[in-house]
């Protein structure tokens, strides 16, 4: 601050970037004034904050400048742990290392711990580089044999500023070069995606809407289909399964659709389904004739959980074209309409060859190991959120404690709660905002989604019929039984006139995944207990033709590494006794 400008200079501006920002945002808070925050449920998009301080001119008179600092979340652009950073981008880093659990009161405040009790927090494998990185730090006082933990904390996290600053730069680099945007104009890798798609044309002719039209198609928002075959858990030994998954699911869908819906949605007054380049609709179901294992139509419990189901007689349900048609094909749904809107105005086509583009350039990169091919990658998966984004129902203010009571008097009637600091200097205030002035294309998003199904539909209704035993989905992905999938393969060719193996768009693959493999993977012992939660013994063989086992895992909100340590520490090692208990 002895640097800064003398007090007629422009107030300088900073960015502050940090993988995960809204922990480091949190420490941060106590020193700003004037906080505007962008915020999505927990996690802070950005923050734009004012700092104050003092200065003084040579005749010893003071004055007040102000530094802007804005915050930024590189996890929001580049959705991956700072340990992938070097593998990813080719850089000459690593994740360094550090013994959390050393770091508790008693030490820290001792700083200076004996050598043997800070090797006895660190893997036996890592004890020699921990060593070797605190004399390089200079942490390391060989004569007494202590190392100052205060001294390498501080290294270490300079070591991942290091790498993240690395790792933004070269993928600013990349999106530079591959799709000619920079990730400074934008807060989040959907928000730059979106405008890509604008930019080349794709959103030419499509509206956005808002107010009652956009909060009725948006009911029809349903997202990937995930659950256990009929609802039921299941625990397979009998035979290997295969997790048989479809390619780029999302983009294969934008490359199949007919393109985006052009113009206004129009009152249906009379439905004539036929006539119509898309419509949304609310109907009522009257009855469903044929049952199914993995049911096509959904509703949200009264815990607002997405529930696919079979037993849908008298309910209300929202649904799109492309959805309402294949619960009809499918299951022979029969149904009353109640009101919706259709488009006939024709469709922009731009998508198909732009989604396309991305998805041939991704390959092509990806077979060079060119780290170009993640650009490609993250712009075609993060295209379409933006789409049906959801209205954001409340802003959040940071007040100073002596702000507060004459905040609560001008915003009381908008007030959804307010949150005292940690620091105890302030206050976190969410204010309710208007949403009937929400735009969005919503339309977009619902058609995105429901041709993504069809993909699933077509395959997954094909192996029902066909007595095909499926016991669990994800969104893109089956669990069968791996001696089944050449019988679905040859008669899904037959039926749809094109092949279903591949690596193309509208393609499926077998897609375990396995350190040390060098041969096919299949689940030797699976258990499926529900949405987001299930475990694969898995089987293969290395290079040398040993057969080897791991463990595909999933619990969601509830990390591998958690589990592995629980397995470890109280199973003996056995992940599936855990899934079983």
């Amino acid at each position: 601050l002895e640097d800064y400008p003398d007090e007629n200079d422009d107030r300088p501006y900073y960015m502050l970037i940090a993988h995960n920002a809204g922990y480091d945002f949190r420490f941060l808070l106590s020193y700003f004034h004037t906080i505007k925050t962008i915020e999505k449920g927990t996690g802070l998009m950005m923050a734009v904050c004012d700092y104050y301080f003092t200065k003084y001119r040579s005749d010893g008179t003071k004055y007040t400048k102000k530094l802007v600092f804005e915050i930024r979340d590189s996890l929001k652009m580049i959705n991956m742990p700072l340990s992938k950073f070097g593998s990813c981008f080719n850089l000459e880093v690593k994740k360094e290392i550090l013994p959390y659990d050393l770091y508790t009161e008693e030490n820290v405040a001792k700083i200076d711990i004996d050598l043997k009790t800070c090797l006895s927090y660190v893997k036996e494998d890592e004890q020699a580089e921990y060593l070797s990185n605190a004399k390089r730090w200079n942490c390391y006082d060989g004569r007494r044999k202590k190392i100052d933990i205060l001294r390498y904390s501080q290294e270490y996290c300079m070591m991942d500023c290091l790498t993240l600053k690395a790792g933004y730069m070269k993928f600013r680099e990349l999106c530079l070069e591959a799709i000619d945007l920079d990730i400074l104009n934008y807060i989040s890798l959907a928000s730059m995606a979106d405008d890509y798609l604008k930019i080349q044309g794709c959103y030419d002719g499509v509206l956005k809407i808002c107010g009652i039209p956009r909060a009725f198609i948006q009911k029809c928002v349903v997202g990937g289909r995930t659950m256990c075959s009929e609802n039921k858990k299941h625990h397979i030994t009998d035979r290997p399964l295969a997790d048989f998954d479809a390619v780029s699911l999302y983009p294969s869908a934008m490359a199949r659709m007919e393109g985006f819906l052009i113009g206004k949605p129009k009152i249906i007054k009379t439905f004539e389904p036929e006539k119509y380049d898309g419509y949304f609709v609310c109907i009522r179901v009257k009855k469903v004739n044929k049952r199914l294992k993995f049911p096509l139509c959904s509703y949200l419990t009264d815990k607002g959980i997405r529930m696919f189901s079979n037993d849908l007689d008298g309910r209300i349900v929202y649904l799109d074209k492309v959805g309402l048609e294949d619960w009809v094909k499918y299951q022979g749904g029969e149904y009353e309409f109640i009101n919706g809107y259709y488009y006939d105005e024709g469709f922009n086509p731009k998508i198909k060859e732009t989604i396309t583009y991305l998805f041939q350039q991704r390959l092509k990169y990806k077979k060079e190991n060119n780290p170009l091919q993640l650009v490609f990658k993250e712009c075609m998966n993060s295209s379409y959120g933006k789409a049906y984004m959801k209205p954001i129902e409340s802003d959040d203010d940071y007040i100073k404690n002596a702000d507060f009571n004459k905040y609560i008097n001008r915003h009381y009637n908008a007030i959804k709660q307010a949150t005292e600091l940690a620091n105890g200097k302030g206050w976190k205030v969410s204010v309710m905002k208007r949403v009937d002035k929400h735009y969005n294309n919503a339309q977009v998003g619902v058609e995105i989604l429901s041709m993504s199904k069809r993909i699933m539909n077509e395959v997954m209704c094909l192996a029902e019929d066909l007595k095909l035993n499926m016991f669990y989905q994800d969104t893109d992905s089956i669990h069968l039984y791996n001696d089944q999938i050449e019988k679905l393969s040859s008669e899904y060719d037959k039926q749809y006139g094109k092949t279903l193996i591949g690596k193309g768009m509208g393609q499926f693959h077998t897609d375990f995944d396995m350190k040390g493999s060098c041969g096919d993977i299949v689940a030797v012992e699976s258990i499926f207990l529900g949405k987001k939660a299930y475990v694969d013994k898995l089987m293969s063989k290395d290079k040398d033709g040993n057969t080897i086992y791991d463990y595909h895992i999933r619990l969601k909100g509830v990390p591998d590494n958690s589990i592995k340590y629980l397995a470890q520490t109280e199973y003996d090692g056995n992940v599936l006794q855990i899934y079983k208990d």
